[in-house]
């Protein structure tokens, strides 16, 4: 069921409704493995940022809008030794066809390549990207990319990296990753590091931390992203963790679900060596990082955690079926190593307009221990039902004059909220403000929001 939501609301997105530094990178990767399909759009199209009929199509624009594939070369499984990239003698592997792509080629992937793939220096250029594309399905073992640029990799599902990570970027710029299944990962399923603007679309990531406790997405100082309209399952403890100088992201429309261990399921900003920041004199792990109209649900820790970051917020998110001790987490992060400072608290952050049910009865619905905060965070217009007390722990104010904490949303095994009442044009009224405002525009379910805003992903009738 939740398979065919999260495929309809791509198909909605797309169709139908309106929407690098320096210094050492941190983790690595390895293995090789195989898969099954990944579909969509050809190069060149298919992208957010390109324009769009629906009044409430979200602004997400890439390097990768408009763009167009002047040349090709083919890799096909099975291929003979010898092949020079055309449809008569196409490669037998990855690695063979990246070695002499050129910006504006499409390096076409046929069937099943389950080698590892480590490339250095895959650069295309702002006219001209490279695109690794799969044709249907069409699918490789793990890919690591160092010092890429204008690199557009699309269509594939990526597999089975027993001890390390299956998709792995770093120190790399304008890189767009979209219709991709990836999965099985001793470590992350993607790992990103010290880059700019990097970007996630209708993907869907499963089955991470395999030989390690791991997230499913992990970004290290990646500064200009967004990942949106993706489904993140089956990993353990943190599930989600966007840290290290991370800054100016966008989290939204995605589904996290299925978490295996507990831990904060998704972290604005964590806890980084200082030495991995990008940039190196970010003074917080995260800087305008915002979650909007994400479902969380089946979940056994926190659901949403600010660490360290500065004017992040969570807006109109939808949170169920969780059993952890605690539903929202203010926490200290580190700080870069040319920052001057060691710690870094959150601050100026908003949790707003969302629906938390679940928790524990001597549990907490909120957790911001005075020693952990920086000033100016607020927490209002959200709907909690926990069992047992409220237990507001810490020293943000609790909203009593728009928020409801006793009240049931009734929400359906998708997280649809039956009690209309409740949350009907009850959201906050002031988000306009936020980083990436004018992309809330549209539900969890891809429908127009309407103005008074509801509380929760999903509008109601």
């Amino acid at each position: 069921m939740r398979d065919t939501l999260v495929g309809a609301l791509v198909a909605c997105l797309l169709v139908a409704c309106g929407g690098g530094g320096g210094g050492s990178t941190e983790g690595s990767g390895g293995g090789g493995g195989s898969g099954g399909a990944g579909s969509g759009a050809s190069n060149g199209s298919g992208s957010t940022g390109g324009g769009g009929s629906n009044a409430c199509q979200p602004p997400l624009p890439t390097f990768a809008d408009g763009k167009v594939s002047k040349s090709t070369l083919t890799v096909q499984a099975g291929a003979a030794l010898g092949g020079d990239g055309s449809d008569a003698k196409p490669f037998g592997s990855l690695d063979a066809a990246l070695a002499v792509a050129t910006p504006g080629t499409t390096v076409r992937v046929i069937g099943s390549l389950p080698a590892a793939t480590y490339k250095v220096g895959l650069k295309g250029t702002p006219d001209a990207p490279i695109w690794i594309h799969g044709e249907a399905n069409a699918s490789i073992g793990p890919l690591t990319l160092e010092g890429a640029s204008n690199v557009i990799v699309e269509d594939l599902e990526i597999s089975n990296s027993p001890s390390g990570h299956v998709l792995h970027f770093f120190f790399g710029e304008n890189l767009l990753f979209r219709r991709l299944r990836i999965h099985d990962a001793g470590l992350g399923c993607i790992k990103g590091s010290q880059t700019t603007n990097a970007f996630v679309e209708d993907a869907d990531l499963w089955n991470a931390g395999q030989s390690s406790e791991h997230p499913i997405i992990d970004f290290v100082g990646v500064n200009g992203a967004h990942i949106v309209r993706s489904a993140f399952h089956h990993g353990p403890g943190v599930m989600i963790m966007l840290k290290g100088g991370t800054s100016d992201l966008l989290f939204a429309w995605n589904e996290v679900y299925d978490q295996t261990t507990p831990g904060n399921a998704l972290a604005l900003g964590q806890s980084t060596g200082p030495m991995y920041f990008q940039p190196k004199d970010s003074a917080f792990e995260g800087l305008r990082l915002v979650a909007f109209a994400n479902r969380l649900h089946d979940l056994v820790g926190a659901p949403i955690a600010f660490e360290g970051c500065k004017d992040c917020a969570a807006v109109h998110n939808t949170v169920w079926s969780t059993t952890g001790g605690q539903l929202v987490r203010f926490l200290p992060g580190a700080a870069g190593e040319a920052s001057g400072v060691t710690v870094s608290k959150p601050e100026g952050c908003r949790f707003a307009g969302n629906v938390i049910v679940g928790g524990q009865e001597n549990g907490a619905s909120l957790n911001a221990d005075a020693a952990n905060i920086g000033p100016g965070n607020v927490v209002d217009h959200n709907v909690f039902l926990k069992p047992g007390a409220l237990n507001w722990w810490g020293e943000i104010p609790q909203d009593t004059a728009h928020s409801t904490y006793d009240q049931d949303p009734q929400l359906s095994a998708e997280g649809v909220p039956g009690n209309v009442a409740l949350v009907d044009g009850k959201g906050p009224p002031d988000i306009g403000s936020l980083p990436f405002a004018n992309a809330f525009v549209q539900d969890a379910n891809g429908a127009c929001m309407k103005q008074p805003t509801d509380i929760g992903a999903i509008s109601v009738p």
